[in-house]
């Protein structure tokens, strides 16, 4: 045992813990009147010389950085020299990005050099392309050559398309050579036409010069009118001159 800690135990005196410490504690913050966001019990972050630092439960997770975020609980993106970086856990997932887009726990994606890279759960589902966007579990799609790929569970939905829209497992529309086409189930529900939108399994509505008609388990229940909608399941309203409501079948005027 040291000379200083044999007199520190003999004269009673508690050795100041921090004493070695690289950052400010939050009450030497608050007392310094720093600039400071608290986050959480433990957790906050202070900037001090135009540099900002991360503490979370007396630990540096950052420090000299730019600029710091907190995206979610335990979930932080920061940049230094010019670059982004982001923190999962207390884990370092990328460091030297473009951006940073984190979409939920173990899901992200990031562009590096032009190129843009998608990760689930450490995973790379795709990479080198020019555009991606995380649809749900399994499930994205992304653009290369300015055209777009939809995947669904490891299986490509629809590529080589000018647009995509996946609306829930198994439904989905795209567009090629300006014409729509709806797909739910595997099955072709309409295509060539103008526009489509799926509002659940076996209801959309679609248009073609102009005007638009509506469709509930393959049967057509409103047709050649200007304006379609569903208010709720099975309740739908249509414009033709005036606004009318299709309820049961049966349709009434509002």
């Amino acid at each position: 045992m040291s000379y200083d800690k044999i007199m520190q135990r003999l004269l009673g005196i508690t050795p100041n813990l921090t004493q070695n410490k690289k950052f400010l504690t939050l009450d030497e913050v608050k007392e310094k009147l720093y600039y400071c966001t608290e986050y959480a019990e433990g957790v906050y972050k202070y900037e001090l010389d135009g540099k900002v630092t991360l503490i979370e439960n007396g630990k540096v997770l950052v420090d000299n950085a730019y600029y710091i975020r907190r995206i979610a609980d335990g979930v932080y993106e920061y940049k230094k020299n010019n670059k982004w970086a982001l923190i999962e856990n207390g884990k370092v997932l990328i460091d030297g990005a473009n951006w940073i887009d984190w979409c939920e726990e173990g899901v992200y994606s990031y562009r590096k050099d032009g190129k843009v890279t998608l990760i689930e759960n450490g995973k790379v589902l795709v990479d080198g392309v020019d555009d991606v966007k995380w649809l749900d579990r399994g499930v994205y799609q992304y653009k290369k050559d300015h055209k777009w790929t939809l995947i669904e569970n490891g299986k490509v939905l629809v590529d080589n398309a000018d647009d995509v829209h996946w609306y829930s497992a198994g439904a989905y529309k795209y567009k090629k050579s300006g014409k729509e086409t709806l797909v739910e189930n595997g099955k072709v529900l309409i295509d060539g036409v103008e526009y489509v939108y799926w509002f659940e399994l076996g209801v959309y509505k679609y248009e073609v010069g102009g005007k638009c008609t509506l469709v509930e388990n393959g049967k057509v229940l409103v047709d050649g009118v200007d304006e379609v909608y569903q208010d709720k399941e099975g309740v739908y309203m249509f414009k033709c001159s005036k606004w009318f409501v299709v309820k049961n079948g049966i349709t009434t005027e509002r």
